[in-house]
């Protein structure tokens, strides 16, 4: 769950800039 954890807070920077196009799922699989 670390993984989860450490996508989410670069998740978050890539949404802020928008440029999470290419793995949207990604967050929702969180």
């Amino acid at each position: 769950m670390g993984k989860i954890n450490l996508l989410s807070q670069e998740t978050i920077d890539k949404i802020a800039a928008g440029e999470v196009v290419e793995r949207p799922a990604s967050v929702e699989k969180s």
